[in-house]
């Protein structure tokens, strides 16, 4: 989700998903991934229950030539928004390549 506004998600998974920053060029710094499983824009609203956000990924791109590395935060959730989700919903196993494997922030 990148745009502002609000969902909710319920029963759901969100699994096996990737947020890849690409690689510079020649000099150039690698991209960001944000948000493996669900990016949330400042402004948007997403609520989830009862339902498994696991083994998404979200990583930077390399950079090349003396280019910085890209980041990549937060592998389940990158949320820059409100997110809200209940007791009985699962967030586990996802892999960020700099920081917040599971949610940023």
């Amino acid at each position: 989700m990148a745009l502002a506004g609000s969902a909710t998600l319920s029963n759901s998974t969100l699994s096996f998903n990737q947020a890849l920053g690409g690689n510079g060029g020649s000099g150039g710094n690698g991209g960001n991934g944000f948000g493996g499983g669900i990016y949330i824009a400042s402004g948007a609203a997403v609520t989830v229950t009862r339902s498994t956000i696991t083994n998404n990924q979200a990583d930077g791109g390399s950079g090349e030539g003396g280019g910085s590395d890209g980041q990549g935060i937060g592998g389940g959730v990158y949320n820059l928004g409100t997110f809200t989700f209940d007791m009985t919903t699962v967030i586990a196993h996802n892999h960020a390549s700099t920081s917040h494997d599971n949610i940023f922030p």
